[in-house]
């Protein structure tokens, strides 16, 4: 073989070798991102299942919750059937209660009472209204058997007599007209015209201290009655029983500082 043969047969071979080896790569290369397109083929699955187990647990708890409001849908006339014979027989309780506690703003708390009772005779009257009138009348309740309040009203014993005064003589000393019912006179007035002026001249305060104590006086201290629970019925007042209770109804009026007040209170027989 010439020289210039086997150069030739070298070259060939280095070329096949070269073509080989790049053939090889190929190969190799191709195999590597086959298996990388497969992983991430697999994490797509593996993803898509996860995504749809929580899908499935989502409408699987979906389901439970639709089944619990449907059971709750069913039962609601039977809840509401039961709910007005409850409010019902509250409102009794309520009401005898009233009839044998001591007769703080008395007029008030039967007026609430009594526009329960006339709903309570509507059949179509909503039962979450009638319910909720209910507990308002008894938390109001609650809350003032605990509390210490003052509150305007007429004399117990003979209402109007300060209103009489003032239609007699609106400049007299019996009648002395609380500022607002001044103000809201025209000038020159001798007598006080319109229900609600005529309704502000009442003749004193109430004090309630809860259910323990309630008390009158007269808007001059001329006359102050405290009401006797076992007698159902008011009785006078000592003199230094007056003088406690007037400085416990200006603290409950906001016209003088918190302290501690004196209740006269009835204890034994």
């Amino acid at each position: 073989m010439t020289i210039k043969a086997t150069r030739k047969f070298m070259c060939v071979s280095a070329l096949a070798a070269v073509m080989a080896g790049s053939f090889a790569f190929n190969a190799v290369s191709q195999e590597s991102d086959l298996e990388a397109t497969y992983a991430s083929v697999l994490q797509q699955i593996a993803d898509v299942q996860a995504a749809t187990d929580q899908k499935r647990l989502y409408l699987k708890k979906q389901e439970e919750q639709i089944a619990s409001l449907q059971s709750q849908i069913d039962s609601a006339g039977e809840l509401k059937a039961s709910i007005r014979p409850l409010v019902v027989e509250m409102t009794a309780e309520i009401e005898k209660e009233m009839i044998k506690d001591v007769p703080f703003q008395a007029s008030e708390r039967f007026a609430r009472l009594d526009r329960l009772k006339e709903d309570l005779d509507k059949p179509d009257a909503p039962i979450a209204s009638l319910f909720r009138q209910s507990m308002n009348i008894f938390d109001t309740e609650v809350v003032a058997g605990v509390s210490v309040a003052s509150y305007n009203g007429n004399n117990p014993k003979n209402p109007g007599t300060r209103l009489a005064a003032c239609d007699a003589d609106i400049t007299s000393t019996a009648c002395d007209l609380p500022k607002s019912v001044k103000d809201a006179l025209p000038v020159g007035a001798t007598k006080i015209e319109g229900d609600y002026l005529r309704e502000s001249v009442t003749d004193g305060y109430y004090l309630h201290f809860g259910r323990m104590s309630l008390i009158y006086l007269q808007f001059d201290s001329s006359e102050a009655w405290k009401w006797d629970q076992e007698a159902k019925d008011w009785v006078e007042m000592s003199r230094s029983d007056v003088l406690d209770s007037r400085r416990a109804v200006r603290i409950a009026r906001g016209e003088s500082a918190p302290n501690v007040v004196l209740a006269p209170i009835r204890v034994g027989g």
